[in-house]
């Protein structure tokens, strides 16, 4: 009995031994797992910091860029030009309370694209405009398609059928297609407008999305500004917009004087504080009275007799009757002033711009940069002859392949200190009558710009990236598009910080 009673003893030890390491062992395996818990939710809350600091840094570069696109074309010279800055946008630091905090190590930057080494923006009006294009292939026909065959890999039919793509009418050109074509084949009918994206023109017949955007295998220095090459990876999209503008607005960001004000008082006592008392005077009397070119007769009275404007009487009381067509109007012009009773007595009055290349002052290039003829705010599709390569430089019509080239030449000591495009006409490239005609055409600025940006929570850490095209032209920045980059070895390759600092 005894024995037995051991024994049940024994037994009843050895399952609560049994139980008590069960035990100990389900809580050592909860504590770990709460450990792993912990531990991953504190990786997981260091990642989203981490991805969250990166954001704010990558933000906070595109707040940069739209700031500086706001500000006048002065000031964005003044820091030396958005286009390829690297003081500028490698490397972008966090502030706190107006504080650069050395503990702090996120950072932003700005770069063009993928394939280039720019670290600044692209800007639009560096490209062809397609409605800009339509605009021009419609005054001359073939016109349209002779530019965009100067684009890598463009042949006769994809350039027709482009510009059958965005023109209004349903007529086919010769080696284009409209609806039909389209209906009976991918059943994705043209836009007869100008798309909102290049990618559009994926639905053209032998048109890849390799031509348009590019591989991402391309070679960095490809799009060196100006100079393309005849690299037949280039895409399209370093030549081709869809959006470019500039607001109307002078070299230090002020509004401009609009010629054809019906306000001759104020017209008048805005160009006499901003130019002199000869261009105010000349300018009224145009509106009074009309323009005339020197090259026409002016009735037995010579030019060299003409009076200048700042002796002629002003007579603010008579209503304006003409409107000035395009600035350049009034340089090597006269106005005759008739006296009906005594047309002996009629007067000449000769334009203070003579148009002589050897008699071009700093008034003339004041005269472009304050005043304006159109009462748009904003100027569309015009290209920036200081940024533009030689294939969108001719596209402009006047531009041959033989002033494209001078400009090519010349421009890069004019980027930054130019109001206007007038150092076209300082360092004689070309005359007055060629400057009259391509003055519609060109600018040296433009508020519409697409680029990348980025940021890190760490220097060694891959950066977060972004896409964007922002629009400046209205008082604040509106963003077209923004759409965030998957990350790939390529961008983690680039984005290296020994890579932004090259």
């Amino acid at each position: 009995m005894t024995k037995r009673r051991q024994l049940s003893i024994r037994n009843r030890s050895g399952v609560v031994l049994f139980m008590v390491v069960a035990i100990i062992l389900m809580m050592t395996l909860l504590t770990y797992g709460f450990l792993i818990s912990m531990r991953t939710q504190n990786l997981a809350a260091a990642t989203a910091g981490n991805q969250l600091q990166a954001r704010q840094a990558a933000f906070s570069a595109r707040e940069i860029v739209c700031s500086l696109l706001e500000d006048s074309l002065a000031s964005r010279f003044a820091v030396g030009g958005l286009e390829h800055n690297p003081m500028l946008f490698s490397e972008i630091r966090l502030l706190f309370a107006g504080e650069d905090r050395e503990d702090f190590s996120s950072g932003g930057f700005v770069l063009s694209n993928l394939t280039d080494r720019r670290m600044g923006i692209i800007n639009e009006s560096a490209k062809i405009n397609l409605q800009t294009l339509l605009s021009h292939d419609a005054n001359s026909p073939g016109f349209g398609r002779d530019c965009l065959m100067r684009l890598p890999r463009m042949t006769e039919s994809i350039a027709d059928h482009i510009l059958d793509w965005i023109d209004k009418d349903d007529e086919p050109r010769e080696f284009g297609a409209e609806t039909e074509y389209y209906r009976d084949n991918n059943g994705i009918l043209p836009r007869n407008a100008t798309p909102p994206t290049l990618s559009e023109f994926e639905n053209i017949p032998d048109v890849t999305r390799e031509m348009i955007f590019g591989a991402s295998s391309q070679n960095p220095n490809d799009n060196q500004i100006g100079q393309v090459g005849e690299d037949a990876s280039i895409p399209w999209s370093r030549f081709l917009t869809v959006r470019s503008a500039e607001r109307n607005e002078t070299y230090e960001g002020l509004q401009r004087v609009h010629l054809n004000s019906t306000d001759l008082f104020e017209l008048h006592t805005s160009l006499v504080e901003l130019i002199d008392v000869e261009t105010a005077n000349f300018v009224i009397l145009a509106r009074q009275y009309g323009i005339q070119s020197r090259t026409k007769s002016d009735n037995g009275t010579g030019s060299s007799s003409a009076k200048s404007p700042s002796g002629y009487p002003i007579d603010l009381t008579i209503p304006p009757v003409y409107e000035i067509e395009s600035l350049l109007e009034i340089v090597g012009a006269t106005i005759r002033i008739e006296d009906v009773e005594a047309p002996e007595n009629s007067i000449v009055v000769a334009s203070p711009y003579s148009g002589q290349t050897t008699n071009l002052d700093q008034r003339l290039e004041t005269f472009l940069d304050e005043t304006t003829v159109s009462r748009e705010l904003v100027i569309q599709g015009r290209v920036n002859i200081n940024l533009a390569p030689l294939e969108v430089l001719l596209s402009v019509p006047g531009i041959d392949e033989e002033l494209a080239n001078q400009i090519l030449a010349v421009r890069e000591g004019q980027k930054h200190n130019s109001k206007t495009c007038f150092w076209l006409l300082s360092n004689r490239l070309v005359n007055m009558e060629q400057m009259k005609s391509l003055i519609p055409s060109i600018t040296n600025r433009g508020e519409i710009a697409s680029f990348m940006f980025g940021g890190w929570s760490h220097p060694n850490d891959a950066p977060m990236v972004y896409d964007a095209m922002v629009d400046a032209t209205g008082k604040t920045s509106k963003q077209l598009f923004c759409r965030r980059i998957v990350e790939t070895k390529q961008i983690n390759d680039f984005f290296n910080k020994s890579n932004l600092d090259e």
